[in-house]
């Protein structure tokens, strides 16, 4: 059997806590403001997982992600942003931040969740940290003699090509009847 996922539960979202208290494969701690989450992420047993509601008083899950992530042992835990109304601007951003995953309430079922936060923490931890480049300009340049080289082979190929297409040109039109 496997141990118990430990998630952090950030909201007040009641049908969410009673779904996954009903699981017995979750051991799970709810805190409903961003403070007392940074507080308990900080200590010595950090959790599994984080699912986190976009809506929570004084601010919102994109705010708690990028204060999760600042913490630098807290960057390998999987982040959840949950939702009660599907807004594709809120995905769009969530996924161009970084958040792992993203889920509208209400949840299908506890299994579900599960495997799926067993999945993130699994490849989380696996994977090599990656943060994107953002607005960077990547600008590559030719070196002039390739270029010059370039031009020189083209010339000579259709200097040499030209009169193979001389012929050809010249085949066709005397077959054709127009």
């Amino acid at each position: 059997m496997e141990k118990k996922l430990e998630i952090l539960y950030i909201g007040n979202a009641s049908e969410v806590i009673d779904l996954l208290k009903a699981s017995p494969d979750i051991q799970l701690t709810i805190y409903g403001n961003m403070i007392m989450a940074m507080n308990f992420i900080k200590s010595d047993s950090p959790p599994d997982a984080i699912l986190c509601e976009m809506i929570l008083p004084g601010n919102n899950g994109f705010d708690v992600y990028h204060m999760v992530r600042k913490e630098s042992e807290a960057c390998r835990i999987p982040f959840c942003l949950l939702t009660h109304e599907f807004k594709e601007e809120h995905i769009k951003r969530a996924f161009a931040e970084g958040i792992d995953d993203y889920h509208v309430i209400p949840l299908t079922s506890a299994e579900d969740m599960v495997a799926r936060l067993r999945f993130l923490s699994v490849f989380k931890k696996q994977k090599p940290e990656f943060r994107p480049v953002i607005n960077q300009d990547f600008t590559f340049k030719m070196p002039l003699s390739n270029r010059i080289f370039d031009i020189v082979v083209a010339g000579f190929a259709l200097l040499i090509l030209s009169p193979f297409l001389l012929i050809i040109v010249l085949a066709i039109r005397l077959e054709s009847k127009g």
